[in-house]
């Protein structure tokens, strides 16, 4: 629940400086303290919001976890299966080479 602070006194002072009769500004200012009070309860929070939103997102990112982990898997596999095929460009590339340096070296 949000509090409200409500000077009640100060609100009388200046009714009754403004020269409202003082019961008639004692029972306002009551009734306003009641009003803001009861309003006060249904005020939303940056506490409840802050909350609410983290449930929120938590949902959403398992909601999304769900839906994506299996082409995040498949994505995965594709990336192991290319980097295998890329050692083997390298090493076919880089024996050849090597093998003619140590061919040249030789002569």
């Amino acid at each position: 629940m949000a509090l409200i602070a409500f000077d009640t006194l100060g609100c009388v002072q200046r009714l009754t400086e403004a020269g409202m009769d003082e019961k008639i500004a004692t029972a306002q200012a009551q009734v306003m303290a009641e009003t803001f009070i009861h309003n006060a309860e249904q005020l939303v929070t940056r506490d409840y919001l802050d909350e609410r939103l983290r449930f929120e997102f938590s949902d959403f990112e398992l909601r999304l976890e769900r839906r994506w982990q299996p082409r995040f898997a498949q994505l995965e596999q594709s990336q192991r299966l290319h980097s295998v095929l890329l050692a083997i460009i390298a090493a076919s590339t880089i024996i050849p080479f090597l093998q003619t340096i140590v061919v040249q070296m030789g002569s």
